[in-house]
């Protein structure tokens, strides 16, 4: 124990003599020249003008280019700290693998941006209160809260958010290199501009886009936002907990192996059961559904079969809503059945079942969005032709999403229920009830998802992590059960 508490220490106190090294060092002082600039770009111009402090606080950090500026100082800092800690080769050394390398150094970065951030703010609330030093006083913003109170909650999100997003800058620095985090950091801050303001509108929906969150948005009521921001911190900080356990997986030659053989077997071996099954179905009934409505959106459900409802059933409808869901879920089962059924004596002597469940599932969703993708714009391009429909844009996307998340739900459920049957055949029969349980349990309308993708979001995020623990577990019994072993 007391080994364990000197080493534990002896790190603290040689990150704390590289953080110090750090602060010293002239790139670390320009940037807290920079941030102490773009504190007096906010305080001096974005503020004027507006009577209030507190609300010249929200309308500076709430501004596309200040944040662009903010964030653009920390990813500097960000890449500046790594590159200088890993000049520490007698300290990287001593850590025992790279995880523990990752750990102090997002330790180490962490740090450093806060000290970053807290001089941004320091800095611009001490200029701040030269200019609107007469306006300290309470207000009603956004019209549910005290501007006060809405100016603290604002701030502690606007620094976890940046933090989270500076650690995952911090893995792919580790993980893909310094150019592509350079190329990645500069795609993120343009997003700032990109991603259209819609500070005029009443949010009540969900947004899985970081920028959001950094812009002024009104929603209906504080008690929303606030749920909103937590769930969204929330997803934040799995995706980031997830990069950083799986930094040790090496994509080498074998898993791009794997990966290119599943395309070649789905678009090659299986593409005239994805031509035949998959694509002249949706062709065939979009061109008989034109003379049914004029609407381009209601022809794009009826064709899909997405806009299935229990006490109306429609026997096209149900027809194709259960004939497409099927054959994604078969064409995806069947990229497992081929590695365990034909390769499992070569895949598993070369990655973990971890590691290949990892990359079976991010080929799942990329084919699941490939073969929708394929099937949305042939059905659009139908309309334009020969209806000449206008389908805004926004519609398609939230009915993409909805159908994309209610596949990868079910994909997952079936691929979960199927590994276990495989592996755990003591249970089979205890299983096969439970699919039939959960095709009845699940709503089959999924026009009724779109009020809920957040909750499809989470269902999938738990599914997910449910199935790496039973793939961690459960993995001799995978390979002995389904090889025959």
């Amino acid at each position: 124990m007391k080994k364990k508490m000197i080493n534990g220490k002896k790190k603290l106190d040689s990150t704390t003599e590289i953080l110090n090294f750090i602060t010293k060092t002239s790139k670390f002082k320009a940037i807290i020249i920079l941030s102490i600039i773009i504190s007096l770009y906010g305080s001096f111009v974005l503020s004027a003008g507006v009577e209030n402090y507190f609300n010249a606080v929200l309308v500076t950090f709430q501004f596309s280019t200040f944040n662009a500026l903010l964030f653009l100082i920390l990813f500097i800092n960000t890449i500046n700290v790594c590159s200088i800690f890993n000049k520490y080769y007698f300290y990287i050394i001593r850590l025992n693998n790279k995880q523990v390398y990752l750990k102090e150094l997002i330790k180490l970065v962490v740090r450093a941006n806060l000290i970053v951030i807290g001089i941004i703010i320091i800095s611009y609330l001490a200029f701040l209160n030269l200019v609107e030093f007469q306006y300290l006083f309470p207000a009603d913003y956004n019209g549910y809260v005290n501007n006060i109170i809405y100016t603290v909650f604002y701030l502690i999100r606007y620094i976890i958010i940046a933090i989270l997003i500076s650690i995952i800058s911090i893995i792919s620095y580790v993980k893909l290199g310094e150019k592509t985090t350079i190329i990645i950091n500069i795609m993120f801050i343009a997003f700032f501009w990109i991603v259209p303001n819609t500070n005029l509108t009443i949010a009540s929906s969900f947004s899985i886009l970081p920028w959001k969150y950094f812009e002024s948005i009104r929603y209906e009521s504080f008690s929303l936002e606030i749920n909103y921001s937590v769930l969204f911190i929330f997803i934040l900080e799995i995706i980031t907990y997830l990069l950083y356990k799986n930094i040790n997986i090496k994509y080498n030659k074998f898993n791009i192996y794997v990966i290119l053989s599943d395309l070649e077997y789905l678009f090659r071996k299986r593409y005239k059961e994805v031509m035949l099954l998959f694509i002249i179905p949706v062709f065939v009934l979009i061109i008989v559904n034109l003379g049914i409505s004029n609407d381009g959106l209601e022809l794009l459900k009826m064709t899909l079969g997405l806009n299935l409802q229990e006490k109306n059933l429609n026997i096209i409808n149900v027809v194709m809503f259960t004939f497409d869901i099927v054959i994604q879920l078969y064409l995806i089962i069947c990229l497992y059945i081929k590695d365990l059924h034909n390769g499992l004596d070569n895949i598993f002597l070369r990655i973990t079942t971890v590691k290949w469940y990892l990359i079976k599932e991010l080929l799942s969703l990329i084919i699941i969005a490939l073969l929708k993708s394929i099937q949305y714009l042939l059905i659009l391009v139908i309309l334009l032709v020969l209806r000449k429909n206008n389908i805004l844009f926004k519609q398609i996307i939230i009915v993409f999403l909805s159908d994309f998340l209610y596949t990868i739900t079910l994909q997952q459920i079936v691929t979960l229920i199927y590994m276990n049957i495989k592996s755990m055949e003591k249970i089979k029969y205890l299983i096969i009830p439970l699919i039939i349980l959960v095709m009845l349990v699940i709503p089959k309308n999924i026009m009724w998802y779109n009020k809920y993708q957040v909750i499809l979001v989470i269902i999938n995020i738990i599914l997910f992590l449910f199935s790496m623990l039973i793939y961690k577990i459960n993995k001799s019994n995978i390979i002995q059960n389904v090889g025959g072993i």
